[in-house]
């Protein structure tokens, strides 16, 4: 962490190792990066960081790092809007077809419950309590605004 990027105040860099992290729906704390092994060195020193969450559907090489594996929906379980693979204006919306399996929770759920418990609510969800508000909210921004997506 820098002062440009992440807004760190008072220092150049942090004293200390990272105290939690959240890995979510990806494989990016080992494959993401030139030297995999030493990415493993690094997950392995808990000085390093204390602590790791990582949710997602499959047991990436990422999750055999966490100190906490919660298992996520698929796009099978789940409701959601995505573009298009390569281009395209619009935006699919994947119904959900099943209820989730194996007493998976999206994300936005449960990370709604931990800011409600930190008292930071208002701040993280910005008035949208669950995922569903967040799809329409992020639907109706890009009808109205001047958006690739929109297409008159």
């Amino acid at each position: 962490m820098n002062v440009r990027d992440d807004g760190l105040m008072g220092v150049d860099h942090l004293e200390t190792g990272i105290k939690l992290m959240f890995n979510l729906a990806g494989n990016t704390l080992v494959n993401q990066h030139a030297d995999i092994n030493n990415s493993i060195r690094i997950l392995k020193d808990e000085s390093k960081c204390e602590f790791i969450v990582c949710s997602d559907i499959f047991m990436t090489p990422s999750v055999r790092y966490a100190d906490l594996v919660l298992p996520a929906p698929s796009l099978l379980e789940d409701n959601n809007i995505a573009p298009p693979w390569l281009c395209g204006h619009y935006l699919l919306y994947n119904n959900k077809v099943i209820e989730p399996l194996f007493d998976s929770r999206k994300e936005y759920g449960w990370l709604y419950q931990i800011a409600c418990r930190l008292g930071l609510e208002k701040e993280w969800s910005q008035g949208r309590n669950c995922s569903e508000n967040w799809l329409e909210y992020l639907y109706q921004e890009l009808r109205e605004k001047d958006h690739p997506f929109r297409k008159d």
